[in-house]
């Protein structure tokens, strides 16, 4: 066989729209294996049986390496890619997509969905701690020793690595956690951070980036804060023990059925949107030069709430154990027999007593919410430094910075405004 020096096995009439056809009749789910092999041997064996000729004529073979490499466009003809990307965009489930394209496997939907809507590393999961507002995890992981995140004065700036006329992008107020379109290419911070790489930022500073909600439920306050959330439900992050219940809530709505979750598990939640947006799908940062990272009020209030949750929970089961031994003592002291024994109880009566009146959260030393607050900050500034690439916390609040430009102040404000 004489074999074209030009075109491709795709430039005889009709082969493409025939193979399109083969894809939308539901082929590759009807006899596919999990990798859909049998479909396309299936479809490979119909083409070449149907084109014989015109194949032979053009000089070229039809294979199977050349299906592969045609089916994505195949699939994901405009209309079709169309309909995927407002499924994601309006945050709705993969289903909905499937339910209209029935004849797309899943796992080929599945890759697509989640590349569209950002990808992500490992999931991460937690263990429940009872206790609202908790970060356990900062509580037990975390060695403080030798952490220090100054706040520069202008005497005292940080100093940071710019030199003389290079361009720095400030990356203000994303907030994430408030609502925005489900396809991660046209997230506001990634696309700023694709607009430093592209425009030859040498660094970014990011400040104010995080909305989380660390108030106690106050009746329909809460419902309020909730519709200006964009947080959508990830089970992959709850516990393993309550996923598969908050999936079956999700998937049945039963009436009555609610999903609850954790501090911790939202605070995982915006570090994997993060990482979704500072990593491109290949893996590589969205911005390959430093970042800079400023907490601002927001942050420092959720790492604040965090650290008053965590001393209010030990505080409540040091109470219960006390009111325990006290009613112990109490019992003790009624069935004491000889009067040495009876004031002994009454001693310990007296020093229990006395404990579990000043074991409240008022008086708690100040040095004590000190150690809380600065086990949560290094716990958040780790996990935080660990998912956005290249990323580094240099100051928490209004700071100075020094770069070879001069010195400038990085206003935070004191509100929320």
């Amino acid at each position: 066989m004489t074999m074209s020096k030009n075109g491709s096995v795709w430039s005889v009439p009709g082969l493409e729209d025939r193979f399109r056809e083969l894809v939308h009749s539901g082929i590759l789910i009807d006899g596919a294996g999990s990798k859909d092999k049998e479909g396309l041997d299936k479809i490979l064996e119909t083409l070449n049986q149907e084109f014989a000729k015109e194949i032979q004529k053009s000089g070229h073979r039809l294979s199977e390496q050349s299906l592969k490499s045609k089916l994505p466009s195949m699939v994901w003809t405009r209309e079709v890619e169309d309909l995927i990307k407002t499924v994601v965009r309006n945050h709705r489930p993969i289903t909905e997509f499937l339910e209209h394209c029935p004849w797309v496997p899943r796992r080929v939907a599945a890759k697509k969905y989640k590349e569209l809507g950002g990808t992500s590393g490992k999931d991460k999961t937690t263990q429940f701690r009872a206790g609202f507002g908790r970060i356990a995890s900062a509580m037990e992981e975390v060695d403080t020793d030798g952490f220090e995140l100054p706040r520069g004065s202008y005497d005292n700036p940080i100093e940071l690595d710019i030199k003389q006329g290079d361009t720095v992008l400030v990356l203000n107020g994303v907030n994430l956690g408030i609502p925005y379109g489900g396809l991660i290419r046209d997230n506001p911070a990634r696309r700023a951070l694709e607009y430093a790489e592209n425009n030859g930022s040498v660094a970014v500073l990011l400040t104010n980036f995080l909305d989380i909600d660390v108030k106690k439920a106050a009746g329909a306050l809460s419902v309020y804060r909730s519709l200006v959330s964009g947080r959508n439900i990830n089970t992959k992050n709850l516990v393993p023990g309550y996923a598969q219940k908050a999936q079956a809530i999700l998937d049945q709505r039963p009436r009555g059925g609610i999903v609850y979750q954790t501090t911790e598990e939202i605070f995982l939640d915006s570090m994997q949107g993060w990482e979704k947006i500072a990593t491109t799908p290949s893996g590589r940062p969205e911005f390959s030069g430093p970042i800079f990272v400023i907490l601002g009020r927001k942050e420092e209030e959720f790492i604040a709430a965090a650290a008053y949750w965590e001393a209010n929970y030990w505080t409540r089961v040091k109470q219960n154990q006390l009111d325990i031994d006290i009613r112990i003592a109490k019992k003790a002291l009624a069935a004491a027999g000889e009067n040495s024994d009876i004031a002994e109880n009454e001693e310990r009566l007296r020093e229990l007593q006395d404990e579990s009146a000043r074991t409240i959260i008022s008086n708690i030393h100040p040095e004590e919410w000190q150690r809380y607050f600065k086990q949560v900050l290094v716990f958040f500034v780790r996990k935080l430094e660990e998912t956005i690439p290249n990323s580094k916390v240099v100051a928490m609040g209004s700071t100075f910075v020094r770069t070879e430009n001069g010195i400038f102040e990085i206003h935070i404000p004191d509100h929320l405004r």
